[in-house]
């Protein structure tokens, strides 16, 4: 758990550092209202998602519970789980470009 902790921390502060870095690097080439949206709206993505990362394990959690998975098995059933969630959005992905070319 505290590894994890301490992970979590250095990549959110990594992502703290880059959009700084972003905010410092176009003050110096006249940073106007449009660039501090574009900041804006990265880092509000990035705080939204890991909300949600966060918000999954609960939901994890809830079904490990529920459908009594034995924990040496949680990780292979998440894994599976990841595996098949990344094949079905590629599909799904790229179903929805051919329809897209198709009736365009």
């Amino acid at each position: 758990m505290k590894e994890a902790l301490n992970w979590s921390l250095v990549w959110v502060a990594l992502s703290f550092l880059s959009t700084a870095c972003s905010v410092g690097g176009a003050r110096q080439h006249r940073f106007d209202r449009a660039g501090q949206s574009e900041v804006a709206g990265v880092l509000t993505g990035y705080l939204i998602e890991k909300s949600l990362a966060v918000d999954n394990i609960f939901v994890f959690l809830l079904v490990f519970t529920y459908f009594a998975v034995p924990s040496a098995y949680q990780k292979r059933v998440l894994m599976i789980g990841i595996v098949g969630a990344i094949v079905l959005r590629t599909v799904m992905i790229l179903v929805g470009g051919w329809l897209l070319a198709q009736f365009h």
